[in-house]
Order: structure tokens, then C-alpha cells, then sequence
């Protein structure tokens, strides 16, 4: 039984058409405009404004860190020196 369909049916018992050449190099294709957000591009001086936020929350993190082992490391050192004036 020959079977010949157009479109995305099966190749049985005929050779591809143009149109199924076509079709498939089209889906192989990528399209390099597409950036898959569905949002417009924004201008460059927000996209730095942006950029430079998230910088400065992610730098917070680093600084309330660094500050904690600095307050940390104040009270252990003062511990132990008290500890050795008492004993």
C-alpha cells in the first residue's frame, strides 16, 4: 500500500518535495534575533543601571559578611586576652 501524503505525514512510496526540503531546512534553521524573553530589548543605560543593583545587592552580602567576622573576631581576641589577664 502506497501512502502519499502532503505536509507531516509520511515519505512512503515517494520522493520528498520541494516543499517537504523546504520545510525541513526551515525547522533546522536557527533564528539568531530571537532572544526567547518576549520582552523588548531595553536601552543600554538601564540595562547598566540594572546591572550595577544587582551588583551592589550582591555586594551587601559580602560586607554584612565581612563585618560579622571582623565583630567576631574582635570579641574572640578580646576574650582571650581578658582570659589571660584574669588567670
Amino acid at each position: 500500500m502506497d501512502v502519499a501524503l502532503n505536509g507531516d505525514g509520511p515519505l512512503v512510496g515517494r520522493e520528498p518535495s520541494a516543499e517537504d526540503i523546504t520545510t525541513t531546512q526551515e525547522q533546522l534553521m536557527s533564528d539568531p534575533e530571537r532572544k526567547g524573553t518576549g520582552q523588548p530589548e531595553e536601552d543600554p543605560q538601564r540595562h547598566k543601571w540594572r546591572r550595577l543593583r544587582r551588583l551592589r545587592n550582591e555586594a551587601g552580602v559580602y560586607l554584612v559578611r565581612g563585618a560579622a567576622t571582623t565583630v567576631g573576631g574582635i570579641l574572640v581576641t578580646s576574650g582571650a586576652y581578658w582570659l589571660q589577664t584574669r588567670v
